[in-house]
């Protein structure tokens, strides 16, 4: 199972002083772990385990579908707001469990941590948080997205240097950030080459 928790709720810190607190977090999570308390999960054979990763005042923690777990979990969460004030937003948190998992054993842990369940974190920082085979579906948004910029501007009215700088600065920003997590396919790559490249000399 997968947890996204929001831990925003009243939260008065500073960005960087929430950092250090959330590595008090994660030092909890760890301990709970060399206890045999949280396990995380293997994301390949042989491969280390992951309990949790952090992304400014969100935090995604992986473990086994089981009460060991969920009672680790609600232990941590207390102790984590008593020592740092930091509440989490049981609103905004959700749970996503792995398909081969009975409906039963769902609807425990559910009432369990007080969580709703989410078919899959979507999207997440802007980017797909699950990537199956089929990228393309996930990515297309992408060339709609340079499509959308390119029709906004009227290439004509810009000299070549122009155009080229509106292309770096907007454009292929648009993409470069997908591009610097996922390999993109190749068919996509051409496409977009191909907008950017009838923009940059027909202006259109």
């Amino acid at each position: 199972m997968a947890l996204k928790l929001d831990m925003s709720k009243a939260c008065s810190l500073s960005p960087y002083l929430f950092l250090l607190c959330a590595e008090g977090f994660s030092a909890l999570l760890k301990r709970a772990e060399q206890a045999c308390l949280f396990s995380g999960i293997s994301y390949a054979h042989q491969a280390p385990k992951a309990n949790h990763l952090l992304f400014a005042d969100d935090s995604i923690l992986f473990g086994q579908a089981d009460e060991q777990n969920c009672n680790a979990i609600k232990v941590m969460l207390e102790t984590y707001e008593k020592a740092s004030g930091q509440a989490t937003n049981f609103q905004k948190s959700s749970i996503y469990f792995s398909p081969n998992l009975s409906e039963e054993c769902k609807g425990n842990i559910l009432t369990s941590l007080g969580l709703s369940n989410s078919d899959s974190h979507d999207i997440y920082l802007g980017l797909p948080a699950f990537v199956g085979r089929n990228k393309r579906r996930l990515f297309n948004n992408l060339k709609e997205r340079v499509w959308k910029k390119l029709q906004l501007w009227k290439g004509k009215l810009f000299s070549v240097g122009g155009r080229e700088i509106l292309i770096k600065a907007v454009a292929q920003a648009t993409s470069t950030y997908a591009m610097s997590v996922f390999k993109l396919p190749s068919t996509l790559y051409e496409e977009l080459q191909s907008l950017v490249s009838r923009f940059c000399w027909g202006g259109n």
